[in-house]
């Protein structure tokens, strides 16, 4: 299960954060939990596998833009519940596994053969890049003066 996790959470950072004017509307629950997240991992990459399945030629690929930036957004999300839940413990984890486990390989398998198969396509490159992590852009403080060196 770790490695199925791992895997999961891999692709959550791969995505990165994607800088958005608006929030991501994913449904979560007043207390999250490992078992929502986990539900909402599959969820969403079963769906990114979908949409990069259609993406069959330029035309395709620009339509699909606007639901994989939705997705990347919501992968980014996911990825921040993720960080803030932390590790589960070892029963967590055991039922998780027994509970998830299927799905995630199978969304998992499904992403990564869509990726691949994309990669080797013209147009794959602009699709991809939606998936690529986005670096944060540190805040910058406003421009300041250098202090002036005190008098003795």
């Amino acid at each position: 299960m770790s490695r199925t996790l791992s895997i999961a959470f891999a692709g959550f950072v791969l995505a990165g954060v994607v800088s958005a004017q608006e929030k991501p509307k994913l449904a979560e629950p007043a207390k999250d939990d490992f078992d929502s997240l986990v539900a909402s991992m599959v969820k969403t990459l079963t769906e990114v596998g979908e949409a990069l399945s259609k993406i069959t030629d330029d035309k395709a690929a620009k339509e699909a833009a606007p639901k994989l930036e939705q997705l990347a957004k919501s992968m980014a999300e996911l990825t921040e519940r993720g960080q803030k839940l932390g590790k589960p413990s070892g029963d967590e984890e055991k039922a998780l596994k027994t509970k998830y486990e299927a799905d995630l390989t199978a969304a998992s398998k499904k992403l990564t053969g869509e990726i691949e198969r994309l990669k080797g396509q013209p147009y794959g490159k602009a699709v991809l890049d939606f998936l690529k992590p986005k670096p944060k852009t540190p805040n910058k403080p406003k421009d300041t003066l250098p202090e002036k060196p005190k008098d003795k």
